[in-house]
């Protein structure tokens, strides 16, 4: 029986084995999302173990005025980089699968296609005029459009293809912030924050920030954070990032929910029910 089965075997010719259309994408999401989960673990740890406190810095040539630090007893996780890189690159690789997906059923070559973004509206019809996307048809070129893939219209999608870029070159070193309630801090101190550590009426101090503030006010009356430290995103990116100064798993959860939903759309607008030919396409048109 074994010998008749491998006897079978010896004239079959294996192609390639592909997955069917939008699993791909699919599989990158889900494991873009457990990265995001295992990032939350490490970030709860490491809160559940830190402790903050205010420190002064007594400067000779600051006569009347007392510079301010939050420190934490620990340094940040240096892991959280890592995973923070993994997630980011999913989800950018989720966006490039899909459209090779729409090529192979389409019977059209997959070669140097990417999801086609850019700074703004302009730059992005530039690319355009030479981008492989045009060969998938005018169809698929409005639906990405559709999507306003630039960092003046969709923030998420310009920053997520940011820190990809950015993760092949260096790691993104995540910067810890305790977060106050206006209520909790006395007036006389919360007006003398400046306005970038303040989003509205919560504030924001990272464990890299100093405040210079004049002598008799006192940050160690601030009470501790009713939080755990959480981790934003601050040096490293691009200038005038749209993740600058957001939460890290805040604006990570919502782009993968973003990515999710414009795969699931394209599916539903490009996909077949049926699955295609497991063939490459041969043809660059």
């Amino acid at each position: 029986m074994v010998e008749e089965r491998l006897h079978g075997l010896a004239s079959y010719t294996p192609g390639p084995r592909l997955l069917p259309a939008f699993e791909g994408p699919r599989l990158k999401v889900a494991r873009a999302k457990t990265h995001l989960k295992e990032l939350e673990t490490v970030v709860s740890d490491y809160g559940s173990r830190v402790i903050s406190a205010w420190c002064p810095y007594y400067e000779p040539h600051y006569e009347h005025m007392v510079l301010w630090e939050l420190r934490f007893s620990e340094d940040s996780p240096r892991e959280a980089a890592i995973i923070l890189g993994d997630a980011a690159h999913n989800l950018r690789a989720a966006l490039d699968i899909m459209l090779c997906d729409i090529a192979r059923i389409r019977k059209k070559s997959s070669d140097n296609l990417k999801f086609l973004l850019a700074t703004n509206a302009e730059e992005w019809e530039a690319r355009l005029a030479k981008h492989p996307i045009k060969r998938l048809g005018a169809d698929v070129v409005e639906a990405v459009r559709s999507l306003s893939p630039n960092r003046d219209s969709n923030s998420a999608l310009r920053a997520l293809h940011d820190l990809d870029i950015l993760d092949k070159h260096e790691l993104v070193v995540l910067t810890f912030a305790g977060c106050w309630s206006r209520p909790e801090v006395p007036p006389v101190i919360w007006d003398s924050i400046p306005a970038q550590s303040k989003r509205g009426d919560t504030m924001l101090v990272t464990e890299e920030d100093m405040f210079l503030i004049r002598k008799g006010l006192e940050l160690t009356l601030l009470p501790i954070p009713t939080s755990p430290p959480f981790p934003i995103f601050t040096y490293g990116l691009p200038q005038g990032s749209p993740f600058a100064g957001k939460p890290v798993l805040e604006a990570l959860r919502s782009t993968a929910e973003f990515v999710e939903e414009v795969v699931e759309d394209f599916a539903l607008k490009f996909g077949r029910v049926h699955d295609e030919a497991r063939t490459s396409p041969n043809s660059d048109n």
